[in-house]
Order: C-alpha cells, then sequence, then structure tokens
C-alpha cells in the first residue's frame, strides 16, 4: 500500500514537472551564449587598496597570510588572462553562419567603459553596444559591477531586446569568484581605509571573531538566491528561457542550486574548487562545427568535476537524457528524482532534493577571504 502510495506520487510529481509553462521550449530555437565574467581587474582605488592589504599582508610570517598573498597575488595575474583566453575562444562560436551561434560578452572591464560586446553569428569582427549602469559609490563594487545583481538584470534585458526570446534560446555562463551563499563576489572586499593592520591580520589568522562582521570586512556581492530569482525574473518579464545555466565559481555546489526556476533547462556546476579555466571551449567550437547545440557540446565528456542538474522536461529531449554515466556527470530532477529515490528506497530517509549533493560539511572561513 506505502509502495503503491509513492508511486501515485511520483506519477504525479513527474507529469506537474513536464506540464510547466515556462519549460525548455522549442528544440529547434537558435541559441545565444551569454558569456558574463566578473574578474578581477583591480584599478584605480581598488589597485590602492590591494597593494595596502597586501603589505600589511606580507609584513606577517604566519603561514596563512603567506597563502593568502600568493592566492591574492596570483588571482591579480590569472583571471583577466583566463578571461581573455575564453572570449577569444568563444567568438570562434560566432563565425560560421551555419552552425555558429551568437555570443554576447559582459566583463568588468568592458562594463567599466560603459559597453558589452557582441559577436553576430556570421562575422569575423565584434560590436560594441552601449551598457551603462549606475554607480553606487563603493570603490569595490564600482571596480567590480558585475558582481552587482542589478548588472545582471541589465545584462538579461539587453540581450532580450537585441535577441527575441520567442525564436531563441539562451546559454548562460557566469564566471567569478562565489562562496556558500554568494554566487558572485569581488576577490577581496575588505577596505582598508576603513581598518587598521592589527584587525586585518587578526581576520586574516583566525585570532579574532567579530560579531556582528564589522563593515569593513562584510562580503558584498550576489548570493545564490539572487541569482536563480534574477534568472526566473528574465523568464517572466522577457520571456526568457535557458537552454543552460554554467555557474562557474567556488562552493557553487549547494542544495539551493537544486531549486530551478521552470524557465531553465538544465544548470552545470563544478562540483569543488575550480580553476581560472575548467571547460575547453575550443573543444566545444569544434562540436558546434559538426551540428551540435552549444548547450549540448558543452555538456558533453564532462568529467566528474563537474555536477549537471537538469529539469524533466530537459531530461525527456536531450540526447543525454537516457544516460546516467556518472563517469561524466549527474543528472538531478530536483522534485522527481528525489520521490523516486523514495520510492526505491523507502527505508532510508532523505531532507530535500539532495541526489547530486555531496556529503561532506562545507568549511567555514572568514569573510573576506572565503574565495580562497
Amino acid at each position: 500500500m506505502l509502495c503503491s502510495a509513492k508511486l501515485c506520487i511520483v506519477t504525479l510529481a513527474i507529469a506537474g514537472l513536464s506540464s510547466l509553462a515556462m519549460g525548455a521550449g522549442p528544440r529547434g530555437a537558435r541559441e545565444v551564449l551569454i558569456y558574463y565574467a566578473n574578474e578581477t581587474a583591480a584599478e584605480g582605488d581598488e589597485l590602492n587598496n590591494y597593494q595596502t592589504v597586501l603589505q600589511w599582508l606580507r609584513s606577517c610570517d604566519d603561514a596563512r597570510c603567506v597563502h593568502i598573498v600568493q592566492q591574492l597575488e596570483r588571482d591579480l595575474r590569472s583571471f583577466t588572462v583566463a578571461v581573455d583566453a575564453e572570449e577569444r575562444a568563444l567568438c570562434g562560436l560566432a563565425r560560421d553562419e551555419q552552425t555558429g551561434t551568437d555570443v554576447v560578452v559582459f566583463t568588468n572591464r568592458l562594463t567599466r567603459m560603459g559597453k558589452c560586446r557582441i559577436w553576430n553569428r556570421g562575422s569575423s569582427a565584434p560590436e560594441d553596444v552601449s551598457f551603462a549602469i549606475a554607480r553606487c559609490g563603493n570603490f569595490v563594487l564600482d571596480s567590480n559591477p558585475l558582481a552587482v545583481p542589478d548588472t545582471l538584470r541589465s545584462a538579461l534585458a539587453l540581450v532580450a531586446q537585441r535577441f527575441a526570446p520567442a525564436q531563441h534560446r539562451f546559454v548562460l555562463i557566469t564566471k567569478s569568484h562565489g562562496t556558500r551563499v554568494y554566487a558572485f563576489v569581488p576577490r577581496l572586499s575588505i577596505r582598508a581605509a576603513e581598518t587598521d593592520r592589527e584587525s586585518l591580520l587578526n581576520l586574516a589568522t583566525h585570532q579574532a571573531v567579530q560579531n556582528p562582521t564589522p563593515v569593513w570586512a562584510a562580503q558584498v556581492g550576489t548570493t545564490k538566491a539572487n541569482y536563480l530569482a534574477i534568472l526566473e525574473q528574465a523568464g517572466r518579464q522577457h520571456g526568457m528561457r535557458f537552454s543552460l545555466v554554467y555557474l562557474e565559481a567556488c562552493k557553487a555546489f549547494t542544495d539551493e542550486m537544486n531549486r530551478l526556476p521552470s524557465n531553465v533547462a538544465g544548470l552545470l556546476l563544478v562540483r569543488d574548487k575550480p580553476d581560472y579555466t575548467n571547460l575547453d571551449y575550443r573543444e566545444v567550437l569544434k562540436k558546434t562545427a559538426t551540428g551540435q547545440r552549444c548547450s549540448d557540446a558543452m555538456l558533453t565528456g564532462l568529467s566528474d568535476s563537474f555536477v549537471v542538474i537538469q529539469t524533466h522536461e530537459a531530461l525527456a529531449e536531450s540526447p543525454h537524457g537516457d544516460s546516467w554515466d556518472l563517469r561524466r556527470s549527474v543528472y538531478v530532477m530536483p522534485l522527481g528524482g528525489w520521490l523516486v529515490y523514495l520510492l526505491w528506497n523507502s527505508g532510508r530517509s532523505r531532507q530535500g532534493c539532495e541526489r547530486s549533493l555531496p556529503s561532506k560539511t562545507f568549511d567555514r572561513e572568514p569573510v573576506s577571504f572565503a574565495a580562497l
């Protein structure tokens, strides 16, 4: 009797999921790739702030300070290099008129100049388009405008205006430092002018825990809850449907990310700590040249360092939908998957939709050094 009841619940849940009005949309629609990189590219006040913080950290022999210095210096060198290389690779997706994908690029450096970059399908050169956003008066966020929730909203609105959502589906790649709570954060949120060397070193070496967190050390950016809400809002307000969203950030893989908006067919995450380059977009280009859609090409041949979360509708239409190859990825149907699991494992108890979630406890880190 219990098994029959569970089977009924599973059937109803799957039927409900497949009837979502804002689902994946027509598979034949052309895809537009949105590349949204919150890269570390310090200049002006932010660069001066980095220099002060690094100077204070270098004055301490503690191994934790040495490690933070190494990570901050590597980030200043490596993040922009990785973003520039990925943009060069992605622009190749647009060059073929028949199999090409339109590509829209947003970076902190472009946004600070008041523009974004569009590679139209079949073009050999980009088009720079006006993308003006208001400054907030916080030099950290003004230098990292893509960390601000309103910037993502504005970026998606611009893309929807340029590429009619009724005729297109969208692939969104977001690249940023992140934390267990935040999808986007600047690499360094501490404002040295608002504190002193001793307080900073106490924070860096875990010698002082201040509750509440001091204003100068508070993390800023876009939370994961905001991130998902903005995607859902883009569906409601603009009719945007995402065949794939790739959130490339540290600590992206949390249970919150299982609750996909109905206009997002699939979510790609890095299981643990991503490097500056994780997907080889040159390989994606080769696959699209043979006729594969960009979203399908990004999901083909993934290593087990990636996790894919897909809705029931996406699984039904995906060429990978009937393949649960754990060597490549884990596919999750947020509600139905959990109920099916419950049906076949009635003796075990699970809380929420956690089929893909690791059992490890996430590390707690000092507030503004959380992106290490």
